[in-house]
């Protein structure tokens, strides 16, 4: 039962009417096997709704964070969009991202093993 995630990578740049540069860093989930494709964490200000990229998911947060509306501040999507004002910046970010990504697999295939064959029942009284 492996698991991969393939993400499409795209990097840009514009510069604004003032001639500042703005360098921009976007993944997109295209395609996953055995785990779902909303990978990214965002969390929601709820001063004034805005969404903020937090990380890359982890098994747990696969588990816990929804992958539409927010569940108290934190939820998952399958894209994020970044800007930069510089390409090191940009660059150390999608190190760690992609880092993150691979990290994510690895793991979740071995919380996919380590669970394997467990059913879970509930009891009430």
């Amino acid at each position: 039962m492996a698991v991969t995630i393939n993400v499409n990578i795209t990097k840009g740049h514009s510069i604004s009417v003032d001639g500042v540069a703005t360098y921009t860093l976007k993944y997109e989930v295209t395609s996953t096997t055995n785990i779902d494709d909303s990978i990214f964490i965002f969390e929601r200000d709820p001063s004034d709704s805005t969404d903020y990229f937090y990380t890359v998911s982890t098994p747990a947060h696969i588990e816990e964070y929804p992958s539409t509306e927010p569940l108290d501040t934190f939820f998952r999507l399958d894209s994020v969009e970044l800007e930069f004002t510089s390409t090191t910046d940009r660059e150390t970010a999608a190190t760690r991202i992609e880092l993150r990504i691979g990290e994510l697999a690895e793991d979740y295939q071995i919380w996919l093993t380590a669970n394997e064959g467990l059913e879970s029942e509930s009891y009430s009284s």
